[in-house]
């Protein structure tokens, strides 16, 4: 993909699709698909800032908390919430 092309296998359902959205949009498949990727690059904000902060306080303690637990934690006040409306 050096020299900016890419390729792309669509399975046919796709590119029923692809082509239908793009007949809609007035464009070729390709500018569609173009224009739409960029749009949704473009619309990305990827902020790292906490990310790297918890990354930071992990490298310095190597203190963790379980994923499980952290699910467990969302489930309960989902629960508590849940059974407060009934």
């Amino acid at each position: 993909m050096a020299d900016g092309a890419l390729t792309l296998n669509l399975d046919d359902e796709t590119t029923r699709k692809l082509d239908a959205a793009a007949h809609l949009a007035g464009m070729t498949p390709e500018a569609y698909v173009l224009d739409r990727l960029s749009a949704d690059l473009t619309s990305l904000h990827l902020d790292w800032t906490e990310a790297d902060r918890r990354l930071a306080e992990y490298d310095r303690t190597g203190e963790f908390v379980d994923a499980v637990d952290v699910l467990d934690a969302f489930v309960a006040r989902v629960d508590d919430r849940a059974a407060r409306r009934a």
